[in-house]
């Protein structure tokens, strides 16, 4: 097979695998925003939707705090796990 072909061959290849995939792509993404739909007006629908503890984990606040645990808190932007 001579060297032009089995380039051509490649790109195209490669093309349809591009195009293949961004097809593919934008169907998963349309599914997983109506299933997202799906969901949340299922939870508007549920009368026992506003009794549901939330699951998160609650900040942990020593009672003494060192220097810099008390610039950390006047700054809280520079905060790392907010």
């Amino acid at each position: 097979m001579e060297l032009i072909a089995l380039l051509a061959t490649i790109i195209l290849l490669a093309t349809l695998a591009t195009l293949f995939f961004s097809f593919v792509s934008y169907f998963v993404t349309l599914s997983k925003r109506r299933r997202r739909q799906g969901a949340a007006q299922q939870e508007k629908t549920r009368p026992e939707a506003g009794n549901l503890e939330r699951a998160f984990f609650e900040r942990y606040v020593p009672d003494a705090m060192t220097e810099s645990q008390e610039r950390a808190l006047q700054y809280p932007e520079t905060e790392q796990w907010t």
